[in-house]
């Protein structure tokens, strides 16, 4: 039960690290500083799997665990699990989430709604839709995915092919269809 209430906690404390450092470093916001926050955590919850009593000073005794060792693997695990399939998705959804955008900039229009128009000028808090996918190539150009020709076409990094197949045969495999 100790891992579990450490690992709950320093989730706590890692999205609200997260936070912080994206109100410090607004142009850094994305994924990649998710992952450092995260990264630069693990040895805090390491330490404070050892440093604290196995109670915690508040658990009974039958859900205590003797072991140590067994409380941070099972609290590493936890704590990455909840991580990766939880905070990081969240975070995913509302920052990459296009449909979601178009629905909060649909509310935020403030017209009672919006015509395609609308939505393709207004879409990321007034960007447009163009600043989207600017925001999307450049993205997959400094991670490495693309490269932009002379003449204006994207090709395909090695990377960015073995990144495609796989989530192709991902999708094939998951029988997600052809779309987004």
């Amino acid at each position: 039960m100790k891992a579990l209430l450490l690992a709950a906690a320093w989730t706590i404390a890692c999205a609200a690290a997260a936070i912080v450092a994206f109100r410090l470093a607004p142009e850094r916001r994305g994924a990649r500083l998710m992952l450092v926050v995260f990264l630069a955590s693990v040895p805090g919850f390491v330490v404070s799997v050892f440093a604290t009593p196995p109670d915690l000073g508040i658990l009974p005794a039958g859900l205590v665990e003797s072991s140590t060792r067994l409380e941070l693997v099972f609290g590493l695990w936890l704590y990455t699990a909840i991580f990766f399939g939880g905070v990081l998705q969240l975070y995913n959804i509302a920052d990459r989430g296009f449909s979601l955008r178009i629905l909060i900039d649909i509310v935020e229009n403030g017209r009672g709604g919006a015509s395609a128009a609308d939505v393709r000028r207004g879409y990321g808090a007034g960007r447009g839709i163009e600043w989207m996918l600017d925001k999307r190539l450049q993205g997959m150009l400094e991670n490495g995915f693309i490269v932009q020709q002379p003449d204006g076409r994207y090709l395909l990094t090695g990377r960015g092919q073995r990144t495609a197949r796989t989530y192709r045969g991902l999708k094939t495999f998951l029988r997600l269809g052809q779309g987004g």
